[in-house]
């Protein structure tokens, strides 16, 4: 913003339609931001309770054995807290490998040590966040004070983003309407950031697709038949073809092949002569790497 008002001198502004098309995009981003805001700091909670008890009523009831609990620092309001790792079936009996944080109110109990097993519930569209949850996991409700507080900054914000579109205009303008605006205008270019950042933060650990390779996906041991560069570099990190077979649930052999960007710590997967994959039993040719899923 500091770099852009230091610079305007040298802008020579949009056209008509163009300063009208960055209005229409600076306002869409607004209009973004504002929603986001409002879902996390007004409806959050409300949602929250909503997909959990979704969740719990039409959830698939699995059985995890925890096979490592790490303590963590007590929450805020001084309740223990692991890391779980565990293990569980899939939806078509692949075992596989979760990690999730749990809030233990009854330490007594013990009922997250290495070697018990605990009842999950799993979102079988995978669509939802969460899609696994503890079995009977509950969310407090919203408080008065925490909604008048989220109220509130959220009133701040918008007027905050409502002003500099006044501030802006007033100070811009110069007679000829919206035409100051242009690509890197902060109306524009810093909403645009902004909007990717949560984006960012809003991704999770998995992608749909991994996710559906995951618990609907079958593991098996594919053969490495042939490992290339491609000569594209992403990043300086060379791009690796690698060509498989392997031979799925129905004794049928398949082969395929996926592309990878290599880094230091992938470096030994060229070597490899054997690879673990999850493949889909409805589409053999769609696979992800064990590795990828049980991270």
């Amino acid at each position: 913003m500091i770099m852009y008002y230091n610079l305007s001198m040298f802008s020579d502004g949009s056209t008509p339609v163009m300063a009208f098309m960055w209005l229409g995009v600076s306002l869409l981003l607004s209009i973004l931001l504002l929603r986001a805001l409002f879902n996390s700091l007004i409806l959050g909670r409300f949602i929250a309770i909503r997909r959990l008890n979704n969740l719990m009523q039409n959830g698939e009831l699995k059985t995890a054995k925890i096979i490592q609990s790490t303590a963590l620092a007590p929450d805020s309001t001084g309740m223990n807290k692991y890391r779980l790792v565990m293990e569980l079936q899939n939806f078509v009996g692949t075992t596989i490998h979760e990690t999730m944080d749990m809030n233990d109110n009854n330490p007594v109990l013990h009922r997250f040590d290495t070697g018990k097993t605990i009842k999950l519930r799993v979102d079988k569209t995978l669509k939802n966040v969460p899609y696994l949850q503890l079995d009977g996991a509950q969310y407090n409700g919203p408080t008065t004070r925490g909604l008048a507080i989220g109220s509130l900054l959220w009133l701040l914000c918008a007027s905050i983003i409502a002003g500099y579109y006044m501030y802006s205009y007033n100070r811009e303008n110069n007679g000829t309407g919206w035409r100051f605006l242009v690509w890197d205008h902060p109306l524009v270019l810093c909403q645009l950031i902004l909007v990717g950042i949560l984006l960012f933060l809003r991704r999770g650990r998995f992608t749909k697709n991994q996710l559906q390779h995951k618990y609907y996906g079958y593991e098996t041991q594919a053969q490495v038949v042939g490992a290339s560069q491609t000569g594209v570099y992403i990043n300086s990190r060379p791009q690796v073809r690698f060509d498989l077979q392997y031979t799925d649930h129905n004794n049928k052999l398949n082969s395929v092949s996926f592309k990878k960007t290599i880094g230091i710590l992938d470096a030994g997967l060229v070597q490899q002569k054997t690879m673990d994959i999850f493949y889909l039993g409805s589409d053999p040719q769609n696979i992800c790497l064990a590795s990828e899923l049980n991270k």
